[in-house]
C-alpha cells in the first residue's frame, strides 16, 4: 500500500523533526550539567526550593522522550500538547 505524500503532510513532517530535534538537542546540555539547569530553575523562582532538584533532573528527561516521539511519530498529538505545555510555560517564565 503506498501513501501519497502531499504538501501539508510535508510541512507537519518538517515541523515535527524541527521542533523534535530542537527538544532533544536542547535537552543534551540540561542532562550534562544538572546543577547549572537547576540553577538556572532556580533564577526563574517558579519551583519551590523542595522541587527544584526534581524538575532539573525530570524535565530533560521528559524533553527527550517528547522529541523522539516527534522525530519517531508515535502518539504525535500527546508528545504535541505536551511540547505546546513546556513551551507555554517558558514563554510565561521569560515574560
Amino acid at each position: 500500500m503506498t501513501r501519497a505524500f502531499t504538501w501539508s503532510g510535508m510541512l507537519v513532517l518538517f515541523c515535527r523533526l524541527v521542533v523534535g530535534g530542537t527538544f532533544i538537542y536542547a535537552s543534551l546540555d540540561k542532562l550534562a550539567h544538572p546543577e547549572a539547569f537547576a540553577q538556572a530553575i532556580h533564577n526563574y523562582r517558579m519551583v519551590p526550593y523542595s522541587l527544584l532538584h526534581v524538575m532539573a533532573h525530570l524535565l530533560p528527561v521528559l524533553e527527550i522522550i517528547v522529541g523522539v516521539l516527534l522525530v519517531v511519530g508515535f502518539w504525535q498529538r500527546g508528545a504535541a500538547l505536551l511540547t505546546a505545555g513546556m513551551n507555554v510555560v517558558f514563554i510565561a517564565a521569560i515574560a
